[in-house]
């Protein structure tokens, strides 16, 4: 749960850093720390100027970070751990549509992840009711075994006392009273 909430924070984050300005970026007036998209390839460069050395070429929709506000046709970007300048015409804010449909994914595969666990969580209870269910009913037939047979005994006992039936010593039959001795 908490891995959802963490996404749906960072997802708040771009959608607040992006802007979803697209006019801004058509006009060249990018801020800092705004997610761009690469709309045709573009050659990052150490200096505002084409004639600088190239520290590297970005593929259309590659999604960089701008590092400062935009300076007329130029803008300062960041790019994994590269650092450098590239023409605005190369790069737009990357626009709501995108993030939309990314969020509202992350947010359904969050949401089933979420139901999934609740449903793992909900079978382990059950599991463990269930198991204390079964383990009282047979404590309770081995307790009404025992008080039924333990009852049936005082019962017996009880009934000859009433009756003054005692239980009779058995007799010993000597030989010699047997045969008339």
């Amino acid at each position: 749960m908490r891995k959802g909430i963490t996404s749906v924070l960072f997802a708040l984050l771009v959608l607040f850093l992006a802007g979803w300005n697209v006019e801004a970026a058509q006009e060249g007036n990018i801020e800092a720390n705004v997610l761009l998209d690469v709309t045709q390839e573009a050659n990052v460069y150490e200096e505002m100027d084409t004639n600088s050395a190239i520290k590297t070429t970005l593929s259309p929709g590659t999604p960089i970070f701008s590092k400062e506000a935009s300076q007329g046709e130029w803008i300062l970007i960041n790019y994994q751990d590269v650092t450098g300048y590239v023409q605005i015409e190369n790069v737009c804010i990357y626009g709501d549509e995108e993030l939309d449909a990314e969020f509202e994914q992350i947010a359904s595969l969050n949401e089933l992840l979420v139901n999934e666990l609740e449903y793992i969580d909900l079978q382990k209870r059950q599991k463990t009711t269930w198991t204390l269910i079964i383990v009282a009913l047979v404590i309770a037939i081995f307790v009404v075994a025992i008080v039924s047979a333990v009852m049936k005994n005082v019962h017996k006992i009880e009934k000859k006392e009433k009756t003054g039936k005692k239980r009779r010593k058995p007799t010993t039959v000597y030989k010699h009273q047997k045969h008339g001795q």
